[in-house]
């Protein structure tokens, strides 16, 4: 069994702590939402989102934290992804971060390496669907996962 991993929300791979409380169970039921982005690459900056800025008769991405300009060649691509999951009989909207991501893909075996293609991506989250989940939840965001067996 793999053990279960928890993020801050900013998504820091770097911030992987060990988590023993997974005491809510959910299921996935389907893809509400899967939206692309391109992070800063430095570090520091903790895989924050690129904004678009017009600046001296062109558009350039900027860091809103370091205020560096970057090529999106020279950055990563992450994601974050809105679910409907059920839970104690409710289905209500929930957010994995690419981290968590990963590591619930992983459950299944899989890979993930987010791509800008929408379709792709949405396509890549097909294992998804039907996921059941022991999860550690702070308001709507999945913060570490197992397979509830």
């Amino acid at each position: 069994m793999i053990d279960p991993v928890e993020v801050s929300d900013t998504d820091s791979d770097d911030e992987l702590l060990i988590v023993a409380d997974l005491s809510e169970k959910i299921k996935i039921m389907g893809i509400v939402s899967a939206t692309p982005y391109y992070a800063c690459p430095k570090k520091p900056c903790n895989n924050k989102k690129l904004i678009t800025v017009y600046e001296n008769a062109k558009y350039v991405m900027k860091c809103p934290t370091c205020l560096k300009e970057t090529r999106t060649t020279d950055c990563k691509v992450y994601c974050v992804v809105r679910v409907l999951a059920e839970k104690d009989e409710k289905i209500s909207e929930m957010i994995i971060f690419q981290a968590q991501l990963r590591q619930i893909m992983g459950l299944r075996g899989i890979e993930f390496d987010p791509v800008m293609d929408i379709p792709k991506l949405e396509m890549s989250l097909a294992p998804l669907l039907g996921m059941k989940l022991k999860v550690k939840l702070h308001t709507n965001k999945i913060m570490a996962a197992c397979l509830d067996q």
